[in-house]
């Protein structure tokens, strides 16, 4: 929703949010633990920088996105992460290296 508004400092909010340390797992939870609620949230926030080219810029929008593929050690949030920047770069995709604990050579 605060991606459809695009205020001033909407990609800086979403960047916090998606970079927020995720609670510890929980024994037991199955896959329905408030850490998965969690982990929606992040995916959310990054879906939502996604859709702030228009209103943030693509050069800010990368930025966050970069600093959140490198900064936040969940796959799934790292994943949604590169999806938006090959996305907005589909040359990305080229440069991205085997190795999923650092970011992508086009995104530092």
């Amino acid at each position: 929703m605060a991606s459809k508004v695009g205020s001033p400092g909407t990609a800086a909010w979403l960047t916090r949010i998606a970079l927020e340390k995720l609670p510890d797992t929980g024994h037991g939870d199955g896959c329905e633990s408030p850490r998965d609620g969690e982990v929606l949230v992040r995916v959310m926030a990054v879906e939502g920088l996604g859709q702030l080219v228009d209103s943030e810029g693509a050069k800010v929008v990368k930025e966050a996105l970069t600093k959140i593929v490198a900064g936040q050690p969940d796959p799934a949030i790292q994943s949604a992460g590169v999806v938006q920047l090959v996305r907005l770069d589909p040359q990305a995709r080229t440069k991205t290296p085997p190795d999923a604990s650092e970011p992508p050579q086009a995104l530092r």
